[in-house]
């Protein structure tokens, strides 16, 4: 579980520092010396957003950090707190599940025809970027799974 929480998080840093010094770049190129990185834009979309955003996800379920509606859970008891943090917890692992593998089979379908997309100015390999998603949500159901079984379990998941 301590690898959730510290490997992910820190490749999406690094996406987020490489996409700063990338977009920094990319505006000084422009405006500067009048001639712009090619396809900034796409390489952007695809290797830096993409992990930034999804990767973090896991890390945060196992901290128990992710947003919570707590209007009602705080005006019932304890065990029907921990019920409801069981129900949104299986609710995580059935979604993230499904979720991993259809993005996943999407991934397969990419890397086989070797997606590339078009920039202004350049073509970009776009299919090894696709792994993001299923490894961010595979991650996911991961956590989500040792959260259901220790609930199953009698443990308490916070």
């Amino acid at each position: 579980m301590r690898v959730v929480q510290i490997i992910p998080p820190f490749v999406a840093s690094v996406a987020m520092v490489l996409m700063m010094i990338h977009v920094t770049v990319e505006s000084f190129s422009r405006y500067f010396l009048n001639s712009p990185l090619p396809a900034t834009t796409e390489i952007v979309s695809l290797y830096y957003m993409v992990p930034l955003s999804v990767l973090p996800l896991a890390s945060l379920l196992a901290k128990d950090e992710l947003i919570k509606v707590e209007i009602v859970s705080d005006l019932s008891t304890l065990k029907w707190r921990r019920i409801l943090v069981f129900i949104g917890d299986a609710t995580i692992l059935v979604v993230s599940v499904l979720a991993t593998y259809w993005m996943a089979q999407e991934a397969l379908k990419k890397a086989r025809i070797g997606e590339v997309w078009e920039g202004s100015s350049a073509f970009v390999t776009a299919w090894p970027s696709r792994w993001f998603m299923p490894l961010g949500f595979g991650l996911l159901a991961l956590v989500a799974a040792v959260r259901v079984l220790a609930f199953l379990r009698g443990r308490n998941v916070r």
